[in-house]
């Protein structure tokens, strides 16, 4: 029988699992992290604990505390297969290249194919750092924060907008990563006035108090295609199918491209794409080709070829885009694609998680438009690492920005 005292323990640790695990289900790894952190009691922890706690860190990407859990968790003979997936995934990301081998011959024992994929990424990884291209990266001393901040384009030239989550006046906070909602930033190209960029909006349903960014201007930087989280009420949106036999009622808030342009010195929101489904799938990072005439985007939208794939639109002679068509095979991968720009040399950058690469997000290059495209380019290092590694701006092919969480910076994105 337990004693009295043992008894409240008991209760009160159940109490904060609970309180932990709706958080969790809610994606509110940044608040529950602590609670499960409560709940770690050494060597004799539950393994399910610990990989709650493995998959917050991987989530708000804390990677050497999320490479101890998952070291912790993948120990126990107990543990599910997908933690030796997150393992090796953290050890090719921390540069540990054998040891993430010998999670991914764990994990893909039934899956030659993308096993020897997951190999020949860490032995790409390992040789290009040893063979590193010309190229000089350094980290940009005037933008950067230990924030996240990313998607640096140029607005004429001489400024520049970008996406950040740095404290602003706002203190409404996104409850997965415990940092501000992003949001657009402009300033000289030397850095002077960095402010954040002033959004008026003609709809209520047209503005977010969410995340806002990444932005894509036209030639004439008068007109731009920003990426929002909607910010219609809960009320509006589908609940999300229940997993885990929930009993909570979730909902996805989904990303959409709003059109902007410049009244008065201000940006004023005055149009949603009209290929949005905030219900079903997500559209953003959108790109322009430099006559205006197609418009890229990452989706998530039925009939691609994985994940999220790289689309197009035409625009035509109404003046309205036309349907969305998925850019291809040759670009697009059972994975993740991503961030397309458009360079000054006229090549496409993205980024992808499902091609040859050195781990998480590496950034490609290929030249063509519409479905013709040239095969793609990993950029290798030092432009790619084992991090992500995206959002690549130039206006000549030769120098530019991009966008990583690779160690070494100021912290997060960089």
């Amino acid at each position: 029988m337990l004693s009295a005292g043992l008894f409240v323990r008991a209760q009160e640790q159940l109490s904060i699992k609970e309180q932990a695990d709706k958080l969790f289900e809610r994606y509110e790894y940044f608040k529950c992290l602590p609670l499960y952190l409560k709940l770690d009691k050494g060597p004799k922890t539950n393994v399910n604990i610990l990989e709650r706690i493995a998959d917050c860190y991987r989530n708000i990407n804390q990677y050497d505390s999320t490479e101890v859990y998952y070291a912790r968790v993948t120990a126990d003979a107990k543990a599910s297969k997908i933690s030796h997936f997150y393992y090796a995934e953290v050890l090719q990301r921390n540069q540990k290249f054998d040891l993430a081998k010998q999670q991914y011959r764990f994990y893909f024992n039934d899956d030659p194919a993308a096993l020897a994929f997951k190999l020949s990424v860490c032995d790409s990884a390992a040789l290009w750092m040893a063979r590193p291209l010309v190229y000089k990266i350094e980290n940009d001393s005037i933008f950067n924060t230990p924030y996240s901040d990313w998607g640096l384009v140029y607005d004429g030239k001489s400024n520049v907008i970008f996406t950040s989550d740095r404290p602003d006046d706002n203190q409404d906070t996104d409850d997965r990563t415990g940092n501000n909602w992003f949001r657009l930033y402009s300033s000289t190209i030397k850095g002077d006035e960095i402010k954040q960029l002033g959004l008026a909006a003609d709809s209520d349903n047209l503005y977010s108090d969410y995340h806002i960014g990444p932005i894509a201007l036209n030639k004439t930087a008068d007109t731009a295609y920003i990426t929002i989280a909607t910010g219609i009420s809960k009320k509006q949106l589908t609940v999300d199918p229940r997993e885990n036999k929930s009993i909570q009622k979730l909902y996805s808030r989904r990303l959409l491209l709003v059109t902007a342009c410049k009244r008065d010195g201000q940006w004023v929101i005055f149009g949603s794409f009209p290929y949005n489904n905030i219900q079903k799938y997500s559209v953003g990072d959108a790109a322009l080709s430099k006559d205006g005439k197609l418009i890229y985007f990452a989706s998530d939208m039925p009939g691609g070829e994985g994940k999220t794939d790289i689309w197009y639109c035409e625009k035509q002679r109404d003046g309205k885009w036309g349907n969305p068509v998925n850019c291809g095979k040759t670009i697009n991968s059972k994975d993740e694609e991503a961030f397309p720009t458009i360079g000054g040399d006229g090549a496409l950058y993205y980024s992808s998680k499902g091609l040859p690469g050195m781990g998480g997000y590496d950034i490609y290059k290929t030249k063509g438009s519409k479905t013709d495209w040239t095969r793609p380019q990993n950029l290798r290092y030092p432009i790619n690492s084992t991090s992500d590694d995206f959002y690549l701006t130039t206006r000549d092919g030769l120098t530019g920005n991009l966008s990583s969480n690779r160690s070494g910076g100021k912290g997060s994105d960089d």
